[in-house]
């Protein structure tokens, strides 16, 4: 392949028109496979030249040409796609949603670029003034020249050298990712906390950095990177550079979270997760579902019970939906914003109308409902995890929860630690608040931005980021330095020494 790279960087010289390539061009999607231009030589591919100014570009735009890919691939475009950007001379009548083909295409159009950088991952900068291209069709876009900005000088070979090596972003923004008809109410705040249009208002979930599906659907609920591509397709792809050797050492390729955003419109119902061993004996699930929550929004929450309860009474009031007796049986606390609360599984709990929290948990969609009355959904049949209740209802714990214990579990927002050591074979979470550490430790991460606005950098990428905001970050980029106006809490797997 780098041969034929060589050949597509062979003709290259003085330049005259210049077009624009703006920011807003980073909608246009890279189709088809070039795997034959490494048989095509310079000298049978005529070019026509044109400068390009890519002054307006960020490094947001990924370079088509990725690490794990090793391939050229064409740009799907039609006329007036990007806004600014002029013909290219090469008005052939070529048809460019086809794959190019050295054996019939009859020529490559190259265009010369002569504004712009290319930062390499390692955040290095190459100087040398000369030209370089992008060739016509090929998803050279605005993005693979990582780092362009402002009206400094590429280079041939270090713009070979990127597409060769790839160099891929490391911070993945985050598009919403709300799974339809849950059986809850709410949405409305994730879209005003997020800045985003309303939803549905049974879209009371965003699965943030998921590889996980809904139950009982095959990838509803997985999050989709900038680029289209699975997240879990993705990690599986490179699982060295999303989670690192140590991870993969410990649990393969398995991310071992899930994150998410919730907005209860309507006090969720009594329930409880399995822990990992029965969900490992009665559903052959690798995880069971420890949770944690960070407190947005305050309100009510119930978390344990007050006194015990006899399984023959549980299983009595779950029969006749006696939810108020129920109700009254659990720990009723008040939650502020900045308040965290780790739920282990078995737990009974419920989270109240209005209690808009950041969640993160095991990475599954597993719940025992004890309480369906009111709610979208037959609790009956659906509420026991295909197991009947006589068996799902040995997962959950009817002893009562000490106050102590309580306590424990719950962390207002001024304690140091925002969960109890209890949780760290589960996950961990971190919270970097405005004016903290410039620079916090990389690794596979959840970042959901609490407030302010600023950027976010590593290893040469800068991210702007605002309030609302989510992404995720591959093990590779090493650590993320932060403005210091930015409020970030970050959602990590468990330590694989833990």
């Amino acid at each position: 392949m780098e041969d034929g790279v060589d050949a597509l960087f062979a003709h290259l010289g003085p330049v005259g028109q210049v077009q624009q390539v703006r920011a807003d061009s980073d909608g246009i999607e890279p189709h088809g496979d070039f795997d034959r231009v490494g048989h095509v030589s310079a000298e049978q591919m005529p070019v026509e030249r044109v400068a390009v100014d890519v002054g307006d570009v960020g490094a947001q735009h990924e370079c088509g040409l990725g690490a794990a890919g090793d391939r050229l691939k064409q740009v799907r475009v039609t006329e007036g796609e990007l806004d600014g950007v002029g013909r290219r001379g090469d008005e052939g009548g070529d048809d460019r949603g086809h794959v190019l083909d050295a054996r019939d295409e009859g020529r490559l159009a190259e265009e010369a670029v002569v504004d712009g950088d290319v930062e390499r991952s390692t955040g290095g900068r190459i100087e040398e003034p000369i030209e370089a291209i992008v060739v016509h069709g090929l998803s050279f876009s605005a993005g693979g020249l990582a780092g362009v900005a402002g009206r400094r000088d590429l280079t041939v070979a270090s713009v070979k050298q990127r597409c060769l090596a790839g160099s891929p972003m490391t911070v993945h923004r985050l598009a919403a990712n709300q799974p339809e008809r849950r059986f809850y109410r709410g949405g409305p705040a994730i879209a005003a906390f997020r800045g985003i249009p309303d939803v549905d208002d049974h879209q009371p979930e965003d699965w943030v950095g998921s590889v996980t599906a809904v139950a009982g659907t095959r990838d509803v609920g997985m999050s989709r990177l900038p680029d289209g591509r699975i997240l879990a397709e993705a990690i599986e792809a490179d699982p060295v550079a999303w989670l690192g050797e140590a991870h993969l050492a410990r649990w393969g390729t398995d991310p071992m979270m899930l994150a998410k955003l919730l907005d209860p419109g309507q006090r969720l119902p009594i329930h409880a997760h399995p822990d990992r061993e029965f969900a490992a004996a009665h559903l052959g699930h690798a995880h069971g579902k420890a949770e944690a929550w960070f407190i947005l929004t305050g309100g009510e929450v119930y978390l344990g019970l007050r006194e015990p309860l006899d399984p023959d009474e549980a299983r009595r009031l779950v029969e006749t939906q006696g939810v108020d007796d129920l109700l009254a049986r659990l720990h009723r606390v008040t939650v502020a914003p900045g308040d965290t609360v780790f739920v282990p599984p078995g737990t009974l709990h419920a989270i109240g109308e209005g209690v808009l929290l950041a969640e993160i948990q095991e990475p599954e969609d597993l719940s025992i409902l004890l309480e369906w009355r009111d709610f979208d959904i037959d609790g009956a049949t659906h509420g026991h995890l295909g197991l009947t209740f006589d068996v799902a209802l040995r997962a959950v714990t009817f002893d009562a929860l000490p106050e102590a214990e309580l306590r424990r579990l719950i962390a207002p927002a001024a304690a140091p630690a925002l969960l109890p050591t209890t949780a760290d074979p589960y996950f961990r979470l971190e919270r970097r608040a405005p004016g903290g550490a410039a620079e916090v430790a990389g690794g596979f991460a959840v970042v959901v931005v609490l407030d302010g606005a600023g950027d976010l950098e590593r290893a040469g990428e800068r991210v702007a980021v605002r309030r609302g905001e989510t992404l995720v970050l591959e093990h590779a980029g090493g650590p993320v330095r932060l403005d210091a106006a930015l409020d970030v809490l970050l959602m990590r797997p468990p330590a694989p020494e833990a």
